[in-house]
Parts: C-alpha cells; structure tokens; sequence
C-alpha cells in the first residue's frame, strides 16, 4: 500500500501506484480533456517525503500524518487539470480518495508491544459528508493545515474502526 516504505523503493512504488490511480480515477469522464503535471505529481511524492512536520520524523509517523501530508501537498500542487470539469475539486476528491487507500490495512502503533491495531476496514463517507469533507479541504496547504487534516483522517478511520481507537479522556 501506499506510502508505508518510505525509501527510494517505496518512492517508486507509492508513483506506480498514484498514475495506476489516476488513470482509473479520469478514465471515468471521456466527454472532457484531462492532463495531468507529472512534474507536480514527483514534486508531491518527493516533497511530503522532506521536510516531513512530524517530531519523530517521517519513519516513525503516523499513517494518518503520512496520508494527511499527502493530501495537503497534493491539493496545493493541484496536478489534475480537467476541463470542463467533471465536479468540484477533482484535486481534492481524488488525493482524499488516496489518503482513504492507503489507510486501509495499516498498522497502528503506539499501544502496549505486539498490542498493534490494524484499521481493517475502509473509511466510509455517505455522499453528504464527502461534498462537505471534499470541500472544506479543496484550500489545505502542507504548513497551515496538516495537524487538522491528520485529526480528520484519524477520526474518520476510526468512525468505520471504533476498535483501534485510543482510549476516551475526556469521560
């Protein structure tokens, strides 16, 4: 999955995987021309990799902090350019559709040792939320927004996988 080896490797893995999702994700609407700035998408993958705004740094961040960096770079870059186009934000619709991927099956540290929780289950949004979700994120930037987007994640993931959710302080 995306964004879990962080190495030149994984760098080249986490692109395949970006243009094998973006291909599906404007195959959809022919009745419209559609190009996409590769330059923009390697500054994407390259740049949330540096600089990473995490304390521990980017191998010992979050898979939300991970998705989140991704989606706020990937919304600034805008790579995407469709016209006419097909729906509000496809920049943003679609870096929120990978950030959703790539936080199915992954792991969860900071529990007891081997007490590790893997979100199982896919975020789940109904058509309202995701207008709404889609458009409160269609201005994120990677310094002013990352915090915020990464709580968003996290909540949403656990919405859909209560059972790896940390325990209540607030009772």
């Amino acid at each position: 999955m995306l964004f879990r080896d962080m190495s030149d490797a994984g760098t080249k893995a986490d692109l395949r995987t970006i243009y094998e999702l973006l291909n599906g994700f404007t195959a959809h609407w022919s009745d419209c021309s559609k190009e996409v700035d590769s330059n923009k998408v390697m500054g994407v993958v390259l740049g949330m990799r540096q600089d990473f705004p995490h304390v521990d740094g980017l191998h010992n961040a979050s898979p939300f902090k991970k998705a989140a960096n991704f989606l706020c770079y990937w919304v600034a870059a805008k790579p995407i350019h469709m016209d006419p186009k097909p729906m509000a934000h496809p920049n943003t619709y679609f870096a929120l559709s990978v950030a959703i991927r790539s936080l199915q099956g992954a792991v969860l540290d900071g529990y007891k040792p081997g007490d590790e929780r893997i979100l199982n289950r896919k975020i789940e949004l109904s058509k309202h939320s995701l207008v709404d979700v889609v458009e409160a994120l269609s201005t994120v930037a990677p310094a002013s927004h990352f915090k915020v987007v990464t709580v968003l994640l996290e909540q949403m993931a656990y919405k859909t996988n209560p059972d790896c959710q940390y325990a209540n302080v607030l009772d």
